[in-house]
């Protein structure tokens, strides 16, 4: 339903009592597949991170977008590149949280090893990649799933 109504949990999900944005729900639904798909994790738990990270994704495909379609380089010293590398810097902090918390709770833990969950996390953790190539195939995999929906 695009017009809101007192049933309407979508609407409560995104914070709005009337009209909402058919798109910015779309891309809320994406996020909370991809981040249970590849890590299992139920991201909705945190709705303000939820936000943030569409705004920080979209802003990255504009960024890189813009620069692959006018065929322009990718210098560091472009301002929205140096603002695109901080989002991604954090981007790859949050990652890099849960990928701790995986260790600490299934992966270093006898009694709870056989109940990692069967995600797109724990076949990059078994093939051996190392930490930052688990941490760059998650992103391209948030930033593809993302826009393609």
């Amino acid at each position: 339903r695009r017009n809101g109504g007192s049933d309407g949990s979508i609407q409560t999900n995104l914070g709005v009592k009337d009209n909402f944005d058919i798109d910015l729900w779309v891309h809320l639904i994406t996020i909370r597949v991809i981040a249970q798909i590849c890590l299992g994790y139920d991201s909705s738990v945190d709705t303000a991170y939820e936000r943030e990270g569409m705004v920080d994704i979209a802003f990255g495909q504009q960024v890189v977008g813009n620069r692959i379609f006018f065929k322009m380089p990718i210098f560091n010293f472009d301002p929205s590149i140096r603002k695109l590398r901080k989002k991604l810097d954090k981007m790859y902090g949050v990652l890099g949280d849960v990928i701790d918390k995986r260790n600490v709770t299934y992966r270093n833990n006898d009694a709870t090893k056989d109940k990692e969950p069967d995600d797109i996390l724990k076949a990059l953790l078994d093939s051996g990649c190392d930490p930052q190539e688990v941490l760059e195939q998650l992103t391209t995999i948030d930033f593809a799933g993302f826009e393609t929906t």
